[in-house]
């Protein structure tokens, strides 16, 4: 009898632990946060390299970082113009746009804050790959530029061997970030200040924000 009783405990706490076990490992996938993760590295994707005269060489705005990457609570709280391609962009843009409640707005700064030191590996880590490689294609491009000037290429040659150089260096780019994931680690984070974004808005204002969001 003692021996019946004992298997049914174990028998009950092991479907107790294997429910538990369930309930963690299961995420719930909310499909309008990844839509919104995959329009941020579509954002990334879509950096475009420029070409400057001789010393500044070939670069990208925000060191080649998506705007929505690099905000931050400040972005949030400021009404400067310090940093207008970032506020401005979907993001903070259509945050400012909803009414907040105090309690809301502390809500969405603490979210803001935390998103910043989540992200912070992966943004200092993006823009030492990026110094490194545009002082790399610096050279490069003063190279051409004094064959120009010599005389040993023409000016359509000049332009020419520019634009590759833009090319190359946004493919160059990218694949650095990739090699070294940081768009996995950019998208994590953005997915979990989503995530905290949407508990702290009512339903009526997390579609108001995603709506504004998509427009953008």
């Amino acid at each position: 009898m003692i021996f019946f009783l004992t298997l049914m405990i174990l028998v009950m706490g092991l479907s107790g632990c294997k429910k538990g076990t369930t309930s963690i490992e299961t995420p719930v996938t909310d499909d309008v946060i990844l839509a919104m993760t995959n329009q941020a590295l579509a954002d990334m994707e879509g950096k475009e390299a420029y070409a400057g005269d001789p010393g500044t060489g070939i670069y990208m705005d925000d060191d080649g970082i998506a705007p929505v990457f690099l905000a931050d609570e400040s972005d949030f709280a400021g009404d400067d113009a310090i940093r207008p391609n970032i506020r401005k962009h979907r993001l903070i843009k259509c945050l400012k746009q909803l009414s907040l409640t105090e309690i809301q707005a502390s809500a969405v700064k603490k979210s803001l804050q935390s998103y910043d030191a989540c992200k912070d590996h992966a943004v200092k880590r993006a823009k030492a790959i990026y110094l490194e490689l545009q002082a790399t294609y610096k050279k490069k491009y003063e190279r051409i530029y004094q064959a120009y000037l010599t005389g040993s290429i023409t000016q359509q040659e000049f332009k020419n061997q520019v634009e590759k150089l833009r090319i190359a260096f946004k493919h160059e780019l990218r694949k650095l970030h990739l090699k070294e994931k940081l768009d996995n680690a950019f998208a994590k984070c953005y997915r979990e200040f989503l995530g905290e974004l949407k508990s702290a808005l009512t339903a009526k204002q997390w579609k108001a924000f995603t709506e504004c969001y998509r427009k953008q």
